[in-house]
């Protein structure tokens, strides 16, 4: 009587191969779905105290007379009146900005939950879950550089003025430059406030489309 549990050696080579596969499989799988809703919350919070930050200054600059930005600040000139701060629309598109990428993530974050986590298929959700997944990185990745490369603009204007007191740094020169104005804010404070979660805000952004073209991908080769 033949051995019904006698496998070839390719036979035994497959079985285990298509186990390590389940593993890694079922591996992504809770990975994706726990890991997933710890990631969309630490971004939003991160993007909800960084637009705030950046409104509660701009708002504020607003309010000053002329209005300025604390961004794209041009190089001193020889003329005796300085015009400190470039224009105010880049404070307010780096604001505006954040909270549309902000909806962005929200709607996407709802989608996700809603319709497509728990299912292993290929659905128009999904799509339209990419599509607005990257839509909103893009766009908060170009808040961030906006603010990083202005903000690195107004310090390099500040640092050749020889009006500016000597070894200070570029957010004491800020607090210098309004000072004047009685601000009940410090702007020193709520610019690296958003600056230092924009930036991580971003990051995980791009982790979560990266996780969910992942997912796609899988989902198209399964």
């Amino acid at each position: 009587m033949p051995n019904s549990f006698n496998f070839s050696p390719a036979e035994v080579r497959n079985r285990r191969l298509s186990d390590d596969d389940y593993e890694m499989g079922l591996g992504w799988r809770v990975m994706y779905s726990m890991g997933m809703p710890l990631l969309y919350i630490c971004a939003f919070l991160l993007g909800i105290v960084a637009v705030i930050c950046n409104g509660i200054v701009t708002k504020y600059w607003t309010d000053l007379e002329p209005p300025m930005c604390y961004l794209y600040s041009s190089t001193p000139s020889q003329s005796l009146f300085y015009k400190f701060g470039g224009s105010i629309s880049s404070c307010q598109w780096v604001t505006y900005g954040g909270v549309t990428a902000l909806i962005f993530l929200t709607v996407s974050a709802l989608i996700y939950f809603i319709a497509v986590r728990g299912t292993g298929k290929l659905t128009l959700p999904l799509f339209v879950l990419e599509v607005l997944s990257m839509l909103g990185t893009i766009l908060m990745l170009a808040v961030t550089c906006t603010l990083t490369e202005g903000l690195r603009q107004t310090c390099a204007s500040m640092g050749l003025n020889q009006l500016n007191m000597r070894g200070e740094n570029c957010h004491a020169l800020l607090n210098l430059r309004v000072a004047n104005y009685n601000l009940s804010v410090s702007s020193s404070t709520l610019i690296q406030g958003a600056m230092f979660t924009f930036w991580p805000c971003t990051v995980l952004m791009c982790i979560i489309t990266i996780f969910h073209l992942c997912s796609c991908y899988r989902r198209c080769y399964r």
